[in-house]
């Protein structure tokens, strides 16, 4: 069962085509830093919301709006604290998180509540789908509403929100198929691996731990990252392959997909900034530096390969494959995102041209990310829109706004040089840099 919207759709502008396809002269990066205006970022923010309909879209959507619009309740912001014992943040759940865990449990299927039925299973899945896990990236969405003083109490389908949110957990741990070495499948019918997999549960598992200050969910968290990169990871380029294993349902992939690279490291980053936020960041420093260094390879792997258009290809290594918006912003998102939680300024200058590329050459007025690879065809450019793409724009001006408050620089003449924010003791950033100074240093059905 799809996750229906609760905004009408609106007519999208068409897409203006990609480049012309073949091997990239040499990267020659001209001085244009853009600013994306508030009245753009509304635009971009309506057509994420109208264009919705699936879980993944959703859940993308709802980290978005905690991200952009409400940091208070996002791992990312080094005074959040665990909502279950935070008043302040009980009292002021933000109403479109509301809305999306509401809408989530009206089309929860009912046979899923242990509550209501005597379920030979632990937990329950939070909506009907092919993918085991697309459903659970609105886990955080579900946990925050149960949260919430004002709504946490209601009952919807025979289930409230915060049971609602530790059957889905229960439903991965105990439910879904996994592999031989232990990694939770992507999928409900078999064992498969999906890059997207890495956006949607571990950063749910994490949060829960953090909510319950439950330290084994949050190495499960870890686990699970640990597992996917053994399983995914292309040995050659660092990059990771979309989907691997699962020959019995007809779904293969084994390119190695931006969006798919994006949604790994951006949910590597979710983990990592949990754990930091939890009581035992102490005992887990090394999981946190690990998955900082596995974010980095993939980064440092797709910096490498710009073309001249100031994006990666929709297939990275593959130089017969359209340069793309979607998944070059949200590894644009992850550079950003390394430079503000103290790990590296390494990839910002990938980071600040992706993003001056983005806003200036393709968000049209209308808002509509273009020139986004069709998120249900992965080796097409789009031509409708791409709901994940809308929201990774958020995603990424987010991080960006993050990063320039910090003291980050955005130059974007000339070769690729890190302009972040000062680094401290054990990732920890400590003072600001001067701008312009050079810093050494899916879908499933």
């Amino acid at each position: 069962m799809l996750l229906t919207t609760f905004l009408s759709t609106i007519p999208l502008l068409s897409l203006v085509s990609a480049e012309p396809l073949g091997v990239a002269p040499p990267r020659v990066f001209e001085k244009r830093q853009v600013e994306l205006s508030g009245e753009m970022i509304d635009k971009v923010r309506t057509l994420a919301y109208n264009l919705n309909n699936k879980s993944w879209e959703n859940g993308t959507l709802a980290q978005a709006i905690i991200e952009f619009d409400y940091p208070s309740f996002s791992p990312f912001n080094t005074s959040h604290t665990r909502p279950s014992t935070t008043p302040s943040l009980q009292s002021s759940v933000p109403d479109p998180i509301i809305s999306l865990a509401r809408v989530t449990l009206e089309n929860r299927p009912t046979a899923q509540n242990a509550d209501t039925l005597d379920n030979p299973f632990r937990g329950g899945r939070l909506l009907e789908d092919g993918s085991s896990a697309d459903p659970a990236s609105l886990g955080v969405a579900v946990l925050l509403a149960g949260e919430s003083e004002r709504v946490g109490g209601d009952v919807i389908g025979g289930v409230n929100f915060s049971v609602a949110a530790r059957e889905e957990v229960e439903y991965q741990l105990y439910n879904v198929p996994r592999t031989s070495e232990g990694a939770i499948s992507h999928r409900a019918a078999e064992a498969q691996l999906w890059a997207d997999f890495m956006y949607m549960v571990p950063p749910f598992l994490a949060y829960y731990g953090f909510d319950t200050a439950n330290q084994t969910l949050l190495q499960i968290a870890y686990d699970q990252c640990r597992l996917y990169r053994d399983a995914l990871q292309d040995k050659d380029t660092k990059l990771w392959r979309h989907i691997v294993g699962g020959e019995g349902n007809g779904i293969s992939d084994s390119g190695l997909w931006a969006t798919g690279n994006g949604w790994a490291t951006a949910g590597m980053l979710r983990v990592a900034a949990t754990i930091r936020r939890s009581e035992f960041s102490g005992d887990m420093q090394d999981q946190v530096n690990d998955l900082a260094g596995w974010v980095g390879e993939i980064v440092d792997a797709a910096k490498s390969r710009v073309t001249s258009s100031g994006l990666v290809r929709n297939y990275i290594d593959d130089q017969s494959s359209f340069p793309d918006t979607a998944g070059s912003t949200m590894l644009a998102y992850s550079a950003f995102r390394l430079s503000t939680m103290g790990f590296t300024n390494d990839h910002t200058g990938f980071a600040n041209q992706v993003h001056s590329t983005v806003v200036g050459r393709h968000l049209a007025d209308n808002g509509t990310l273009t020139d986004a690879v069709d998120p249900l065809v992965w080796d097409r450019l789009g031509t409708a829109g791409s709901p994940e793409g809308q929201s990774f724009v958020l995603l990424m001006q987010a991080a960006y706004n993050e990063y320039r408050t910090a003291g980050g620089s955005d130059d974007t003449e000339g070769k690729d040089e890190s302009g972040g924010v000062a680094l401290g003791v054990k990732g920890t950033w400590v003072a600001l840099v001067a701008v312009g100074v050079a810093l050494v240093g899916a879908w499933a059905a």
